[in-house]
């Protein structure tokens, strides 16, 4: 009863907050000081052709005001009409565009005695040519583009990226690191959001790593790196948001795409690769978008590690290990989606997506461990087989009497499997069999449910706009586990009781906000927002650890000041508050026991963690090139971080809220283009880190850097070359480091079939056959080293074809839950937005 009186609370709120009556008053007052300061007319037209007087949908109009130069472009609807619904009395020229036709130039007085003026038909006349049965649109966008909350990188632009997945994509994106693994991190931190498409993700949600590798680079159309995120963004992620950006259908009739990669790892017989496509169909206000593919992704690597407990005494206790491993597994993903259009200003939207998969570590180490008496190989296969749907629908007005008014509804209901399994046997060394066999299962599931009411009301001539919305999500999930083991001597599989566990966890999260754009004076620009999040948990754990609630509140200010400069040059100044709400990762008590001697748990009783973030950039144009440098400040009084313990002969590690965390840093990107045909990227970052925690007792702080670098050169008859490099630096931990490491390649491109298929050639790596990759780890009671070399060296080749031509698609709205803090391998479940 409790839950249900939660939920029709948050929906009461939400509705209350677009319904208002005080903002409706609000309008009121504002219109009315608007027409008492300034005469505003309303302009209306048709667009038609010359030649038989028929409408021509979407064209484009711009009036010039010929005092100011200040131009207002509008696009006709899909009957022609055209409006321009605050203009100032005065002399305009009229430009208008459309293919296939004549530039269409005129002249307007808009008079000073009417609230209503219709000017004359805009007749476009025909070129007289034949009518194009193919229309090719180059897009000449910046690879990166800067925006008040942060930058995007147009992945679009860069057809390097043929033939790779997302994880090595998002190296080439500013402020962005991803690891050997693919773990992503920003700004020296992996507290941040994943978003693919803005789509919800899960707490059982699939991990950054695996999802980045089962999304095909030719399927991404940017990459949003969001630095100072507004109110309107879920509060979670303390370094920010990405947001992974796919390609949609803008298309009319039937068309798509279908592309493939595979790549070769030298020194190894496994070829990976991927191979999928899309199809859209659309027709008059019916459009429907299907998409599949398949891949598979492996990677090896070996190395060993070591342990000492009590390293300053006169006998300290060690444990040595060697390890070979292959790690990677299957994938598949697609979507069916459905929107229809019931006119130029309603738009229903409904989809479902998949998302399954299996990653499979097969892994051999043997064990060194005198003090335990201990000499033995473990061979274990570990799989993490999952299945993730979700059902999405959402209702998207726009207001006739001004088209950046808008209220949308969203709802969404999402079902996610992550299980863990693992079997490992065990041989004595010198044995020829194994004497110990030992298998353990983790069923988990999530069922979400997230309602979403978002609304946009511009005022003041467009000059201010204020958005409010509501959002509520309900969590349920379980974590049933259970591990048995038998020996070679009796053959009978007996249960453990102590790693025997089941949680039943419940999360409730209400929000609340308004964000408020408006011009302040001059070229001075604000963001002005706050969000409130209240969030309720309720977990038990049936064997042992009991029950378990707890319930917050948390108030999220922030603040965007933007100042422009001359020649679309400025500076912005940032100030925002951001939390870290666990997410199962951190919160699950599964134990992995197929490593006995080095345990991970997770903490049901964390609370979240919350940082200030202080952010000053600068941002400029010169000629053909590009900077933007930005300093930052980030501090968290409660931060997240994992601690370990050695307790005989046993580490085990768990999260708590140890420490304070603060980062200062700067970020340079720099970007040319010289000849016309020659691109070069530049960006890096420099921070420095300290990680402090007095509970413990414990400090590490540090200098961390990392430099990349991209370059591609445009040949003749559709032939380009290209180069890309990074190195990063060490990272820091509250008990240890992680080294540096580095990546290269360099290949070519030819384009095919009159611009419609890409192909390309790469070589990745190639003076290096694998990477060195070292942690180190500072027990509260000793010391944990380990390296692992990783193979690298390989070769790809990539494919894509496109067929379709261009048409309009609908507006659409996403909703998003990007409220939860992960870990490196947590991460969004990868679903398509709904079109």
């Amino acid at each position: 009863m409790k839950k249900i009186t939660f939920k029709i609370a948050v929906l009461a709120l939400g509705l209350g907050i677009i319904y208002h009556p005080n903002i409706a008053e609000a309008k009121k007052q504002d219109t009315s000081q608007n027409q008492s300061s300034q005469i505003q007319v309303k302009v209306t037209s048709k667009v038609l052709s010359d030649k038989d007087m028929q409408p021509l949908p979407f064209a484009t109009v711009v009036l010039i005001d010929k005092i100011t130069e200040k131009q207002y472009a509008e696009n006709a609807d899909e009957n022609g009409n055209i409006v321009w619904e605050h203009l100032a009395p005065g002399e305009y020229e009229v430009r208008g565009y459309y293919v296939g036709f004549e530039n269409y130039v005129s002249s307007l007085r808009v008079p000073s005695n009417e609230k209503s003026f219709n000017m004359p038909t805009i007749e476009f006349a025909s070129k007289g040519s034949k009518e194009l049965k193919e229309v090719k649109i180059v897009d000449y966008r910046d690879l990166i583009e800067d925006r008040p909350d942060g930058i995007v990188y147009n992945a679009d632009q860069d057809r390097t990226n043929l033939g790779t997945t997302a994880d090595e994509l998002l190296r080439k994106v500013p402020m962005v690191t991803v690891d050997l693994d693919g773990n992503v991190s920003m700004r020296g931190s992996q507290n941040i959001k994943v978003l693919i498409d803005n789509k919800p993700s899960t707490i059982l949600a699939q991990s950054v790593s695996d999802a980045l590798k089962q999304i095909p680079s030719d399927q991404v159309k940017s990459v949003e790196v969001i630095t100072s995120p507004g109110a309107k963004y879920d509060g979670e992620g303390t370094s920010g948001v990405i947001n992974i950006i796919t390609k949609k259908s803008v298309i009319s009739g039937i068309n798509g795409m279908v592309n493939a990669g595979g790549n070769y790892t030298f020194g190894y017989n496994d070829i990976n690769g991927h191979g999928g496509g899309m199809v859209n169909f659309r027709r008059d206000k019916y459009g429907i978008s299907l998409r599949l593919g398949a891949g598979r992704w492996m990677r090896h690597s070996e190395g060993f590690s070591e342990r000492v407990e009590k390293p300053e005494s006169t006998d300290p206790i060690k444990m040595q290990q060697e390890m070979q491993s292959k790690m990677g597994g299957p994938f598949l993903w697609g979507g069916l989606n459905f929107d229809y259009q019931f006119d130029s200003l309603n738009t229903f939207f409904a989809g479902v997506n998949f998302n399954p998969g299996n990653h499979i570590n097969e892994n051999s180490t043997r064990t060194i461990f005198d003090a335990a008496g201990v000499d033995y190989t473990r061979n274990i296969k570990d799989e993490a087989p999952r299945m993730n749907y979700s059902f999405s629908a959402s209702y998207n007005k726009i207001f006739k009497k001004n088209p950046k008014q808008a209220l949308d509804i969203l709802a969404l209901y999402s079902i996610g499997t992550s299980n863990n399994k693992y079997n490992l046997e065990q041989i004595n060394q010198g044995d020829a069999h194994p004497n110990y066999f030992e298998r353990s299962t983790n069923d988990a599931n999530n069922n979400e449910f997230t309602i979403q009411t978002d609304y946009t009301h511009p005022f003041n001539n467009d000059k201010q706009k204020l958005e409010v919305g509501a959002k509520y999500i309900h969590r349920d999930v379980i974590s049933d586990y259970y591990l048995e083991y038998k020996s070679s001597a009796d053959n009978v599989w007996t249960e453990n009781p102590n790693r025997t566990n089941r949680l039943d966890y419940t999360q409730q999260v209400a929000a609340l906000y308004a964000q408020l754009t408006t011009k302040i004076i001059g070229n001075l620009d604000a963001v002005i927002g706050v969000r409130n999040e209240y969030t309720d948990i309720q977990a038990m754990q049936r064997d042992f650890g009991g029950k378990f609630d707890d319930n917050y509140n948390s108030f999220l200010p922030n603040v965007i000041l933007t100042y422009g400069l001359k020649d679309f040059n400025k500076i912005k100044l940032a100030y925002f508050q951001r939390i870290g709400r666990p997410s199962i990762e951190y919160i699950n008590p599964y134990i992995n026991y197929s490593d006995e001697y080095n345990l991970k748990q997770g903490n049901p009783t964390l609370d979240p963690e919350k940082s200030h973030n202080i952010e000053l950039g600068y941002s400029g144009i010169f000629g053909g090139s590009t900077i933007n440098l930005t300093g930052f400040y980030r501090f968290t009084n409660n931060a997240i971080e994992m601690v370990g313990e050695i307790d005989n002969n046993v580490s085990l590690s768990t999260y708590g809220n140890y420490a304070k965390n603060s980062t200062t840093g700067l970020n340079l990107f720099f970007s040319t283009r010289l000849f016309n045909n020659w691109m070069i990227n530049v960006n890096g970052d420099l921070y420095y880190k300290d990680i402090e925690s007095g509970s413990l007792n414990m400090r590490n702080s540090g200098l961390e850097y990392r430099a990349h670098a991209y370059t591609t050169y445009r040949l003749p008859k559709g032939w380009s070359i290209e180069g890309f490099g990074m190195y990063n630096a060490r990272s820091v931990m509250l008990q240890g480091q992680n080294s540096g490491y580095y990546y290269y390649s360099f290949g070519a491109r030819k384009s095919l079939f009159g611009g419609k298929a890409d192909v390309n050639l790469s070589l990745s790596n190639i003076f290096n056959p694998s990477v060195k990759y070292t942690m180190e780890h500072n027990y509260l009671n000793g010391y944990y080293y380990n390296e692992s070399m990783n193979a690298a060296r390989g070769i790809r080749i990539g494919f894509s074809y496109r067929f379709g031509k261009m048409s309009f698609s609908p507006r659409s709205k996403k909703i998003e839950n990007d409220d939860l803090l992960r870990g490196g391998s947590e991460q969004s479940g990868g679903e398509e937005r709904a079109m």
